[in-house]
């Protein structure tokens, strides 16, 4: 059964429809062991040099099912932790801390006035894909491609292990990295999610 819609379409809406899609066939446990062989799958055409694009849409799938079922929403996931900037510059355009060999500390309070802006926040897959870009656009283009698919990977890890401890506040924020490392892949190789989705 295809799941069809519109590219237009909220985050949210998208991701309640793959869930409802899949509702019932899979626990979250079920879920994870698919995304690991997803991972690995991919792993293989990467370490080679080849693209990965055809593979993003279907691992995004996946996680959205596993947020719903863990009781994330990862539009509001990701705005929490990217509220229209970087969380650790508080840059809005052309990030690069991430070159940096020590990160700066989130700064919360300055963060926290970026997340009440919730006019700005995206709401289509487009509109996030858009926003990623502005911000860690410059920097996600020089990552080679592996190192980015290595981030996702281990922020793969990440969220499984807080899920597994029963830490929501934990599994909010590396959803938040699990999406935008996705979506990094996703505009470095110039793929419309949306678009790709529907396929």
């Amino acid at each position: 059964k295809e799941v069809v819609m519109s590219k237009k379409r909220s985050l949210k809406e998208m991701q309640r429809a793959y869930a409802h899609h899949d509702q019932g066939i899979h626990d979250a446990d079920s879920l994870f062991r698919g995304l690991l062989e997803d991972i690995g799958h991919v792993s293989r055409p990467v370490r080679k040099g080849d693209l990965l694009d055809g593979m993003l849409p279907l691992l995004l799938k996946r996680l959205m099912v596993i947020w719903d079922i863990s009781g994330i929403d990862v539009a509001e996931a990701a705005w929490h932790k990217y509220p229209g900037a970087c969380p650790y510059c508080l840059s809005k355009r052309n990030c690069s801390c991430i070159t940096m060999k020590v990160k700066p500390e989130i700064r919360n309070a300055e963060v926290e006035k970026f997340r009440a802006q919730r006019s700005r926040m995206p709401q289509s897959l487009e509109d996030f894909q858009k926003m990623f870009k502005r911000i860690f656009g410059k920097i996600n283009d020089d990552l080679p491609i592996e190192n980015s698919w290595l981030h996702f990977v281990e922020e793969c890890g990440e969220l499984s292990e807080e899920l597994r401890c029963g830490n929501s506040q934990g599994a909010i924020e590396e959803t938040g990295d699990v999406f935008a490392w996705l979506i990094a892949m996703a505009n470095k190789l110039g793929i419309d999610l949306g678009d790709a989705i529907e396929e």
